[in-house]
């Protein structure tokens, strides 16, 4: 979309633990023409490795075209089930059995 962050998932992160906030939610933005599941690979590309802090993103659609009509991107149901799990007290992510 043509802007970028001041922070990066490192400074961001650990400016937040500084000030007592442990998860931050980040914006992932869809570039045009490109799919969810893609803007999302992008942003953990991002944070993997980085962060020193819990994170989540929200997806931002900026270009509702045929991939992003066709509904749930496969990790969405990820997702929603490692939330679930986090929700009930179980830790890891469900392909950690």
């Amino acid at each position: 979309m043509g802007t970028f962050a001041s922070d990066t998932f490192l400074t961001g992160t650990l400016a937040g633990l500084y000030g007592g906030t442990t998860t931050i939610v980040d914006f992932a933005i869809q570039t045009q023409g490109e799919s969810l599941e893609s803007a999302i690979q992008e942003w953990h590309r991002k944070a993997d490795g980085h962060a020193v802090g819990d994170y989540a993103f929200h997806c931002a659609v900026t270009d509702f075209n045929e991939e992003t009509r066709k509904g749930d991107p496969p990790h969405h149901q990820r997702t929603r089930h490692q939330f679930l799990q986090n929700v009930h007290g179980v830790q890891g992510r469900p392909d950690d059995r």
